[in-house]
């Protein structure tokens, strides 16, 4: 497997652990008071935005054949950091 093979598995584990994790708020959202469900909803954005930014780098990964310099590869390490940090500070 080679290097962009393993980013895009690394990718797409972490946007599986993202969906767990929109999935896992908006069930606690449902069955708490309004006002705590607002602070889920919004934790659910969060975490919904670095998704879909992860998303377009996984898409534009996809399309090259080279990452000259490692732009993207930068781009997406930090991406996946950002992530990653989001959902682990979330309400649980």
């Amino acid at each position: 497997m080679d290097k962009k093979e393993i980013y895009k598995e690394k990718i797409k584990a972490q946007l599986k652990k993202a969906s767990a994790k929109i999935y896992q708020l908006n069930a606690k959202a449902e069955r708490v008071n309004l006002e705590d469900g607002i602070d889920y909803y919004k934790q659910i954005e969060r975490v919904k935005v670095m998704r879909d930014l992860l998303r377009l780098d996984l898409q534009e990964l996809e399309k090259i054949e080279d990452d000259p310099g490692g732009d993207l590869e930068r781009r997406i390490q930090n991406s996946m950091n950002d992530l990653k940090e989001t959902i682990d500070i979330v309400i649980l």
